[in-house]
């Protein structure tokens, strides 16, 4: 009987690890465009945009640029998202706020940066 308890433990650990992994995006399956075990996964990077919690108009915005995605926005820097047109102090207080519900924070720095245009 002690044997089949720790059998379902060790079974929910690994299903709390692999969540944890695909919720951080560092697992394999966020890496495979379909997962083979479970169709249902979804990869934090791949949210998108019109999923995510921000204003109408920071997400035109945004669109309007080509980001797509949760992992489009986790790619750009303050710096970048200065140079998007009809991005200011509010819609990336929006960005960060909607990020920090999401666990993760802004990029400090950035090697590409892009002024984004019309």
């Amino acid at each position: 009987m002690d044997d089949y308890y720790g059998e379902c433990f060790i079974g929910i650990l690994e299903r709390i690890a692999d969540a944890l992994e695909v919720i951080a995006g560092t697992s394999e399956k966020c890496k495979a465009e379909e997962p083979a075990e479970n169709k249902n996964v979804i990869c934090i990077d791949n949210i998108p945009l019109q999923q995510l919690s921000i204003s109408r108009r920071t997400r035109n915005a945004l669109l309007r640029y080509g980001i797509k995605t949760l992992g489009d926005i986790k790619a750009l820097s303050i710096y970048d998202l200065e140079g998007i047109r009809n991005i200011g102090i509010s819609a990336i207080t929006d960005i960060n706020i909607m990020l920090d519900s999401y666990g993760l924070e802004q990029k400090r720095y950035s090697m590409n940066f892009q002024k984004g245009g019309d």
